[in-house]
C-alpha cells in the first residue's frame, strides 16, 4: 500500500509487525543497506515502509532477511545473561564524580588537566599516559553527569555479560586507544578530556558481543549486525552534539567493536580468577598512568 509522508514524497509500506522491536530490528536492517525507512503505526500494527522508488532494492533485502530467518528455525538461541549483578558501571561512574570534585571543571594552567589532558602533540611525543588519565577529567558538571549515567547502564551491562574485571580493562584498553587513534589522526594542537572515548567503545563491544550471539545461533549476516548497526545509531545520534569530539566518539566505538570481537570469539565465561586479574590490572593502568603524569619532568 502506498501513502503520502509528511513531507508529500510517496511512501510504500513493506512489512506490518505486532512488535515495536520487530519493527526496528527490520528498520535497521534497512538504514544499514544505505535506505531511508520509516515506522508508521496503522491499525494497532508498526508498519515499516520505504519511499517508493527505493522498493525494488528494499524488498530484495527484506526477502533475504526472510531467507535468513527460516534457514536459522530449530537453531540454538542465543544464550540469556549470566547470572550476574554487577554494579562495575555505577562504581566507574562515582569514581569520575569523586575526580571531578577533586579536579573542578575545566581551567586552563589548571595542573591536572596540563599533566593528564589528552594533548595530541605531547602523546606523538611520547606522553601515552594521557590516554588514559584524559579518560578521568571532564570539562564541567553537565560533561560528568553525562558519561557517569552512561557507564553505569552500558558498563554494567558489559560487565554482566563477560565479567567485572574483563570489561573494566576493556573500557580503559578501547578508551585509551582511541585516545591515540584520536591523536594520530589530528596531529599536534589537538586537546581534549572525558571519559566519551570509553563510554562510546563500550557500545561498540555490547554490540560486538550481540553479533558473535546471533551468530552462533545461525542468524545470517543481516540480522547479526543488526546490533552493530543499532550502535552505529546511538553514535549518530549522542556522538554528533555540538562541542563534542567526534573523531574520539568514533574511534572509541571503533576500538570498543574491535576488542569486543575479541571476547565475542570466546564462547565460554572469562574464568573468575582471570577476570579479578584482568579488574587489577585495569586499575593499575590508571593509577600507574597518573603516577607518571605527576612525576614526569616538564609535564605542566
Amino acid at each position: 500500500m502506498r501513502r503520502r509522508a509528511a513531507d508529500g514524497a510517496e511512501f510504500a509500506e513493506l512489512a506490518a509487525c505486532g512488535r515495536r522491536g520487530e519493527a526496528d530490528e527490520l528498520a535497521l536492517v534497512l538504514l544499514a543497506e544505505g535506505l531511508d525507512p520509516e515506522i508508521r503505526r496503522v491499525a494497532g500494527a508498526f508498519v515499516v515502509g520505504v519511499p517508493v522508488e527505493q522498493v525494488p532494492r528494499a524488498r530484495s533485502v527484506l526477502d533475504a532477511v526472510a531467507g535468513e530467518r527460516s534457514e536459522a528455525v530449530g537453531g540454538p538461541e542465543p544464550p540469556p545473561l549470566p547470572g550476574v549483578r554487577s554494579r562495575m558501571g555505577l562504581h566507574a561512574g562515582l569514581v569520575l564524580l569523586a575526580v571531578f570534585g577533586a579536579t573542578g571543571p575545566w581551567r586552563e594552567g589548571a595542573w591536572p588537566f596540563a599533566r593528564g589532558a589528552a594533548d595530541s602533540g605531547r602523546i606523538l611525543a611520547g606522553e601515552l599516559e594521557r590516554c588514559v588519565t584524559a579518560l578521568t577529567l571532564h570539562a564541567d558538571l553537565l560533561h560528568v553527569l553525562g558519561n557517569a549515567a552512561a557507564l553505569a547502564i552500558l558498563g554494567s551491562a558489559l560487565a554482566r555479560l563477560r565479567g567485572t574485571g574483563t570489561a573494566l580493562l576493556l573500557l580503559v584498553a578501547a578508551g585509551g586507544l582511541g585516545n591515540l587513534a584520536t591523536a594520530l589522526l589530528h596531529g599536534p594542537g589537538h586537546r581534549s578530556v572525558g571519559a566519551s572515548t570509553a563510554v562510546f567503545a563500550s557500545v561498540g563491544a555490547l554490540g560486538a558481543l550481540a553479533v558473535g550471539r546471533r551468530r552462533r545461533a545461525g542468524l545470517g549476516r543481516r540480522l547479526a549486525l543488526v546490533p552493530v548497526a543499532a550502535g552505529v545509531a546511538i553514535l549518530a545520534m549522542l556522538g554528533m552534539a555540538p562541542g563534542t569530539d567526534l573523531a574520539a566518539h568514533a574511534l572509541g566505538f571503533a576500538c570498543g567493536v574491535g576488542l569486543g570481537g575479541l571476547l565475542a570469539a570466546g564462547r565460554r565465561p572469562v574464568p573468575h580468577g582471570l577476570d579479578a586479574l584482568a579488574g587489577g590490572l585495569a586499575v593499575a593502568v590508571v593509577v600507574v598512568a597518573w603516577a607518571v603524569a605527576l612525576l614526569r619532568p616538564g609535564g605542566a
